[in-house]
């Protein structure tokens, strides 16, 4: 899953779809069975 925090005016709707894009740089990813962060 992916979890995006979005400016209040960005008018995306909750359960809405849509298209994102991201700077890696900037990532941060969890372990999916540990939930512990992958440095």
């Amino acid at each position: 899953s992916v979890v995006a925090r979005l400016r209040a005016d960005a008018g995306i709707a909750p359960g809405q779809t849509t298209r994102l894009a991201f700077n890696l740089d900037k990532a941060v990813f969890f372990d999916p069975h540990s939930q512990v962060r992958i440095v």
